[in-house]
């Protein structure tokens, strides 16, 4: 008998939720997303929370 082929599973932990949250709470401005996740520094804000790309090119192609 064949052993299966090896699967990619990514590695995953509870704090990826943390990320998520901040990412999607970023478009409301990092200082909002700052205090709702209860981070005293901005830097910390930026770590968790993702650039949203699509966002970013969606109004470059709209103003110019």
């Amino acid at each position: 008998m064949t052993p299966p082929d090896k699967v990619f599973v990514p590695k995953w932990a509870p704090n990826r939720l943390r990320h998520s949250r901040a990412t999607e709470l970023r478009k409301h401005g990092l200082d909002v997303t700052k205090t709702v996740l209860g981070h005293s520094k901005v830097e910390t804000t930026q770590i968790y929370a993702e650039k949203d790309v699509a966002a970013a090119m969606e109004l470059v192609a709209k103003i110019g």
